[in-house]
This record gives structure tokens, sequence and C-alpha cells, in this order.
């Protein structure tokens, strides 16, 4: 029996599905510019940022100055990218990220102590100068992407590492270390909060406006990855060998136990659910609330987060981040994804849609693949527009456009994905899908009702609640948070209209015997079992994964490609729908492989196959090549109202326009 069962589970494993090795023979090699883009859609920007006033938060949405709804779908520049890159470099990476349909940079790492220079004085014994070559570098950044209707998302605290001349209390024994130690060590504070009005104040030389004025600044995030709840309780625990961080987090404890009529026993076992999780969410409150009154004080009017659901971050990570206007998360995936079961594990997703409350809107300033060289990489851009729509999520980040200088093409890495045809060259066709709305919002919404218990007492994450694990791909998925005695500043969230109230987070909302999720737009479906996500919707039809030999029936498109695993998306380039549209996009891509040693240039897997469009005649097929030009007529026919295309063999290019 046992032999029986071992030669099944070999069959089994020797019949999936397998990505094709790279071959130099056949795959083709720099199909991708890094500084350029196939295709213009900057026509989606208005020019310049902020032209509108400022972006403010308005119910669980963000909108521009005149009232209009704000979808923002933006990268990170990040670390030696900001103060490395040449002038020239920056007005022209400006210019091919307006084109590529982003429409918001993050400026990330310009205060980690492991990049060099950063934004503060090099030779100083403090970190209370700002340098002057530095805030030219980011100004011109500002000033170049402003111009190309790119608004900012400025971080105010990263990786900053103090130094001796910043006068920080018990300096000795975090070695300059802020994170953690901030929610109770006020000289840190200090030093924040001095650090928010300088940065903040900064005059940019080439706009005339000071950051904090300037309407093309769309959100500030406070701190970076830095909470209590989840990650940093720990670090003033007497086994840490802090001892004055310990006193001060024990006085502190005694003082609010008391107030709180909490357990000071059990306050101290950070690493547990229960009392100290209640305990830690005040302090982290407390923190806001400091932080959030320098920014008021300077006349902050934009969406201000305080830090970010990070990582493994619980539910009781939650109330706290309600003290800002807007939510901020990070989602990190990997390889294969559109083959996860809901009902057994999670998407990468799910703590984005744990971050969700209800009534308020939501950021995610980090997604991306946690690893280098994912094979299917290319599904994430599409995938994660498609779920961000539905669930009306308001501003998205790939983390990250360039961590190098872009000065040249380099090495591929995820986190400097600029010159990566598999991540970048799908971000086109992805902020085509989210900027306009072609999938639309969830029909129905749900909200997961947290009790003080099941919030403070468990530890819900995304991974572990299958409520959100099997909602987030059908209906829009929304938190809601409970009255807590002890925390008088969390508000009880209230419902409106037929909101479907949840109160346990284990449910499955996928029926028995199902393989597949569908969204209840009839929009979006995966079958999970098949590896393949499809998008139905009359401006964007796409098949994404595992779609070699299979022929797969769309509203207006039939693709039957034989790739193994692929993406093939047709879209309309204007309001109209497919059907009707002027010009259609077809964005076809395959495996991207580095070359040896993870170095340019990218290698692209070939896709055969045939793509059928449902469109108006007289139209021609041209493939984009990585700067945008066309090449000569392809081959195509017509007949019954619809375009046959045989992707050419060796098709030169990731990208077709039919016109």
């Amino acid at each position: 029996m046992v032999c029986i069962f071992i030669v099944i589970s070999l069959l089994t494993l020797k019949a999936k599905p397998s990505f094709e090795h790279l071959d130099r023979n056949t795959w083709k090699k720099d199909l991708f510019a890094w500084d350029a883009s196939p295709v213009d859609l900057s026509f989606l920007n208005h020019k310049p940022a902020g032209k509108f006033g400022p972006v403010r938060a308005e119910g669980d949405r963000l909108v521009f100055g005149n009232g209009k709804e704000a979808r923002f779908w933006g990268v990170n520049i990040q670390a030696f990218a900001l103060f490395q890159t040449e002038a020239e470099n920056i007005t022209a990476q400006a210019k091919r990220m307006a084109k590529l349909g982003i429409n918001l940079v993050r400026i990330h790492h310009h205060d980690s102590a492991w990049v060099s220079p950063n934004v503060f004085e090099e030779d100083s014994n403090d970190t209370r100068s700002l340098r002057v070559a530095s805030m030219e570098k980011l100004d011109q950044w500002i000033k170049a992407l402003q111009d190309e209707g790119i608004y900012i998302w400025l971080d105010l605290h990263v990786g900053r590492k103090f130094r001796s001349g910043d006068d920080i209390f018990g300096m000795e024994e975090t070695g300059g270390e802020l994170k953690s130690y901030s929610y109770f060590n006020e000289s840190i504070q200090a030093r924040m909060l001095e650090f928010q009005e300088q940065y903040l104040s900064h005059k940019n030389a080439l706009t005339g406006l000071q950051y904090k004025s300037d309407p093309a600044i769309m959100g500030l995030l406070i701190t970076n990855e830095n909470d209590l709840t989840r990650y940093g309780g720990h670090a003033s625990l007497e086994n840490e060998d802090k001892p004055l961080h310990s006193r001060l987090f024990n006085e502190d404890r005694y003082e609010t136990a008391g107030r709180m009529r909490l357990s000071y026993k059990n306050t101290h076992k950070t690493w547990l659910p229960g009392e100290s999780k209640i305990y830690l969410s005040d302090v982290e409150h407390r923190f806001n609330r400091k932080m959030l009154a320098g920014l008021e004080k300077l006349g902050i009017k934009v969406p201000i987060a305080t830090t970010n659901l990070w990582g493994e971050g619980a539910a009781y990570s939650v109330p706290a981040l309600t003290d800002g206007s807007i939510i901020d998360t990070h989602a990190y995936g990997e390889g294969n994804e559109l083959s996860k079961n809901p009902r057994n594990e999670p998407g990468f997703l799910t703590q984005t849609a744990l971050g969700a409350v209800y009534g308020m809107p939501v950021a995610n300033s980090e997604w991306n693949v946690a690893e280098d060289g994912v094979r299917d990489r290319y599904y994430m851009p599409l995938y994660t527009a498609a779920i961000a729509s539905l669930q009306g999520w308001d501003a998205m980040m790939l983390y990250g456009y360039s961590q190098t200088p872009l000065n040249q093409s380099t090495r591929i890495r995820n986190w400097s994905s600029y010159n990566d045809p598999a991540l970048m060259g799908t971000m086109p066709a992805a902020a085509l899908l989210y900027r306009q709305g072609h999938v639309a919002v969830a029909r129905q919404t749900y909200c997961l009702k947290f009790s003080r218990e099941s919030l403070f007492y468990k530890a819900y994450k995304g991974s572990t609640s299958k409520a959100i694990r099997t909602l987030l791909e059908q209906h829009r998925f929304t938190v809601c948070m409970p009255s807590v005695k002890e925390l008088p500043w969390l508000k009880e969230t209230t419902v409106a209209g037929d909101i479907i109230l949840v109160t346990d987070p284990l449910e499955d909302f996928i029926p028995a015997g199902q393989n597949f999720v569908e969204s209840d737009t009839k929009e979006l479906h995966r079958d999970w079992e098949k590896g393949i996500h499809t998008i139905n919707t009359k401006r964007s039809q796409a098949a994404n994964g595992w779609i070699g030999g299979s022929t797969i029936e769309l509203a207006d498109v039939k693709i039957s490609i034989d790739t193994s695993n692929a993406l093939a998306v047709v879209q309309s380039l204007g309001e109209k729908p497919i059907t009707s549209a002027r010009q259609i996009l077809i964005t076809i891509i395959a495996q991207v492989a580095a070359s040896d040693g993870g170095r340019v240039p990218f290698w692209s897997e070939p896709v055969s196959g045939t793509i059928s469009i449902r469109a108006k005649p007289g139209k021609k097929l041209y493939a984009l090549g990585p700067d945008g030009k066309k090449s000569g007529a392809l081959k195509t026919s017509y007949s019954d109202g619809r375009y046959t295309i045989i992707i050419p063999d060796g098709m030169p290019s990731h990208w077709l326009i039919l016109e």
C-alpha cells in the first residue's frame, strides 16, 4: 500500500507543469530599456502634480483638491538612487515613469545609516543638520516628478542612526538605534520632532515652496516599520540588557497599568497576546499623538500614516494605526502565488486587507516578491492592481523602482526593478487597469468585527484568518474596531448600509468543494488548482499563470498560449471598451532571466500562441519596441468581427498595438 502511494505521488509530481530553462538559442535579450518606455501613458497624469491643491482623506478614499477621487499607482525610489543619480537622468526617469503609468513616488531610505551620502551632514558628530547637496538632489527629484504629474510620499523616519552629538539618553545601550526605543525615550522623540520641522520646512530652491506647503506632497509616514505591539515590545525587557530603557519601560508600565486597571505583571509579557497588547497599543497611541501634534503645528493637511502593518503583524497592531488619516501596509509575496488555496494558505495581499479599517483610506507603500529572480514575478503588477481595484484601495507602491543610481542599467534586483521586463514591463498594463478603474469595486462589503477579546487576546493575522483569505478575492473586505474600555481613544466602528458583519475570523466563505474564487462582479476569477487568474472587464481582459495548452475565452478575447506559464492582457487605451477602442494594447510576457551572476542583459522566454480579439475593422497590428517605436505592420486576419493574431515566432517585443 505504501509503495502504491509513493508511485502515485511521484506521478502527480511529475505531471505538474514546470518552468522552462533559459535557452539562449531561442530566448531574446534586451527587450526592455532601462531609460525608455514601450508605451506612453503620461496622458493619465494631470500636470503639474498638485495643480488642484493638496490631496486629502475624505472618508475611506483619497481625493484631489477638486474633489475627484485620487488613485495612486506608485513606486519607491530609495537610498543611493536618491543622491547619486545625475540631474539629467532624474529628469529623464521622471518622464519615463509618467509614461509607464506611475503617478506617485515614495522617497525612502533618505536617512538610513547604511546609505552614504544620506540626508544628514557626513562629517558631523550629530544628525541634526541636513546635508545641502542631498537636499538639492531631493529638490531635483520632487521638481522633476511634479512636472510630470507624479505626486510624492515622504517618509519622516526610516533608518536614522544617532551619533554622539545628538544628546540621546541611554545611547550607549542602543548603539544609536531609534526603532522601538522611540516610544519611551523622550530625547529620541525630541530629535524626531526636530527633524520633522527641519525637513518639512526646507524650501525647495526649484519650486520656491517648502515641502510642507507643496501640494505635490500627497502623504507622509511618521516612522517606517517601527511598532511595539508586534516586533518592538521586547526591546526594553530586562533580558535585553538595556537597564536605562528597562527603567523607562517599567515606570511607564506601572503608571499606565494602574490607570487602566491592568495587571502590572501581565503587561510585562509583551511576547504574548492579552493585557500587554492593550498596554502597548496605548504607548503607541501616545507617541503618535505627540508626532501628529508636531505636524499639526506645522500646518500639515495631507494624509498621514503613523507606521505600517508589516511582516507578520497581527490584528492587535491595527488600533494605533487609526491615529493617522490613512492606513499603510507592506506585503511581500513569492512565486506560484496564483496556485495558492486560500482555505489553507494566505496570499501576500491578505496583510493589506487586515489593515483595511472601515471608513479609512488604505495604502500599501511596499509590495513585491520577497526574493530576487522569482520565475513568475510578472504576475504581480496586474494581480496586485486587480485586487486593489476590487477592494477600492487608494495608493499602491512597488518596492522598489530603484535602490541603485539611475545612471546605467545594473544587475537584476527586485529592489531595483526599473530595468526588469518582468516587473516593470507589466506596470503599464497594471496602471491602466487600476487608475482607470477597469476592475470595478466589489458590490458587497464585509466587515470583520473584532471584539476586545478577539483583537487583543488572540493573534489573528492575515495569514491565519480564513475569513480574510477567503473573502479577499470575492468581496470588499474591511476591519471594524471594537470599543475597548482601557482605550477611550479607539473609536468603535459603526457601519452603514448593507455591510455584512463577520465575527469569526476563522469562518470560510468559499463554498465546499469549490476550487476557485470569483469576485462578486464576475470580473476576476482564480482557479488555484490550475494556477490561472483571469480578468474579464470591458476594457481589460487577461489570463495569467499556468495558461499553457488552454484556451481561455473571455467576453471579447480568446487566449490560446502554448508557453507553460505566461501572461497575456488585452486592453483599451482609451475610455471606450475593447470592442470599440481606437487603440488596443496587448502585453505578452513569460519568464525573464538574468545573465550569469544575476547581471544584465535580461533574457525573455519567447511566447507562442494565438489571441483573438473582437473589435472594429480597419486596424493594423504593430510590435512596440522598448522605446515605444512601432515596427512595420505585422500579419493578422479579420473575420466575423474578430482579429486573429498568431504571435510571431521570435517576436522581439512584449507589446503589440492594434490601431
